[in-house]
């Protein structure tokens, strides 16, 4: 398992509790991440191994205690670099998902925070024109099934909202930010840890 894995499967793992037919799915997609994201996660970490290597070269030909914690500050910074870029692209993988498993992840994410009350949801101008009008409808039945008798009004945004994918659910006066740039940043803090681990042990 990757780094990029770890953060996709962490996150869509804690959206099944919410939708129980999640998980066949998003195995299937984490497959295809694994898959294509393996390759280069493997050549980052030998890219930074190299660049370790050389650092341990140098150190051999500088004894400046000062120049030695330059060395591994340079190197750590190029760790975090690599690592940010994993949760970047764990981003990427999950707006990508296709189309099916995409509604269920966000409805997973809608369940949690929706209310008996009206409000409006806004997708990104790319989600608004493919998912739109079939996320609304599973959404409504998501809602309906968790308040049987609602009888509130669920709309969808004709304005786009900048943000890289998922939704953004307002209700009066209150936003529910469920972009996957935000989904991601609550998962980071907890595996970025473990990413690290992933990609540079020995």
């Amino acid at each position: 398992m990757n780094s990029i894995d770890v953060i996709t499967d962490k996150i869509i793992a804690d959206a099944n509790k919410y939708a129980s037919d999640l998980l066949e799915s998003s195995e299937r997609q984490a497959k295809d991440i694994i898959e294509q994201t393996q390759k280069s996660a493997e050549q980052e970490a030998s890219v930074i191994k190299e660049r370790s290597k050389k650092s341990d070269d140098l150190e051999l030909t500088r004894s400046d205690s000062s120049n030695e914690l330059a060395l591994r500050n340079a190197l750590l910074n190029e760790k975090i670099t690599i690592s940010e870029e994993c949760f970047s692209d764990a981003e990427k993988k999950l707006a990508s998902l296709d189309k099916d498993a995409y509604i269920k992840f966000l409805c997973s994410y809608f369940k949690d925070c929706c209310e008996n009350s009206d409000a409006v949801i806004s997708l990104n101008e790319k989600d608004t024109a493919e998912i739109g009008h079939d996320f609304l409808i599973a959404a409504l039945s998501v809602q309906s099934n968790k308040f049987p008798d609602a009888v509130s009004k669920l709309t969808l945004s004709r304005i786009p909202a900048k943000i890289d994918g998922g939704f953004i659910l307002t209700i009066g006066d209150i936003d529910y930010n469920c972009s996957i740039h935000s989904i991601v940043s609550i998962y980071k803090k907890a595996l970025e840890a473990k990413v690290l681990e992933l990609l540079f042990k020995a």
